[in-house]
């Protein structure tokens, strides 16, 4: 269960997922956006892609759990929380979906790929990306 307010450090912003709103500021800015939950945050875009490192000619699943701001703005939570930590993305989400917030599946991973990248977590997958 996610425990309020969540704070969230990435590699370029701050997010902090608080019961009235969530906050979200880049390093790079001083500002700070505030959204609150009925009117703040339109919509949240699921989607993946897989990568597949030249190097190593290994495949990866890179989710897409994407927050639409009604001002424009957009955060990839999942790209930006823990380098994709799936748990923190299952934690998070739990929390929005009491919200009301529409849930848009751009592209939903067949199950031979749920299965071959996920283990622990593919219930989870399964039902994000059948929204």
């Amino acid at each position: 269960m996610l425990t309020l307010p969540f704070l969230y450090l990435g590699v370029t912003n701050a997010l902090v997922i608080a019961e009235e709103k969530i906050t979200f500021s880049t390093f790079w800015s001083l500002t700070q956006n505030e959204y609150d939950w009925t009117d703040g945050v339109k919509y949240v875009d699921i989607d993946y892609s897989i990568s597949i490192e030249s190097d190593s000619n290994r495949k990866s699943f890179n989710g897409k759990y994407i927050l639409h701001f009604s001002d424009g703005k957009q955060i990839d939570l999942w790209a930006n929380t823990l380098e994709g930590g799936i748990d923190t993305v299952q934690e998070i989400d739990s929390f929005i979906q009491t919200k009301n917030i529409p849930f848009y599946v751009r592209r939903a991973p067949a199950e031979d790929t749920i299965n071959r990248f996920f283990t622990e977590n593919a219930n989870f997958i399964r039902e994000l990306y059948s929204r």
